[in-house]
């Protein structure tokens, strides 16, 4: 039932994803385009990622969802 959920809501996101990046092509955009708050975003994230995989910490995002003590 779940994989049937989430593939729908995938198709739906597809699909509208789709139908804005056709219409910022026939407005005379770039779809590809990232703003500067964006990219600064992803430097962020990506930063603050190779901190906790460095580090070797233990709450790393990779193993956070499967420690769990009862």
């Amino acid at each position: 039932m779940r994989k049937t959920r989430y593939h729908a809501f995938a198709e739906a996101a597809d699909a509208a994803a789709t139908s804005q990046a056709q219409l910022i092509t026939d407005l005379g955009g770039n779809p590809n385009y990232a703003g500067h708050l964006a990219r600064l975003t992803e430097v962020l994230d990506t930063k603050l990622l190779e901190a906790f995989l460095l580090a070797g910490s233990s709450d790393a995002p990779s193993t956070c969802s499967r420690s769990r003590r009862p």
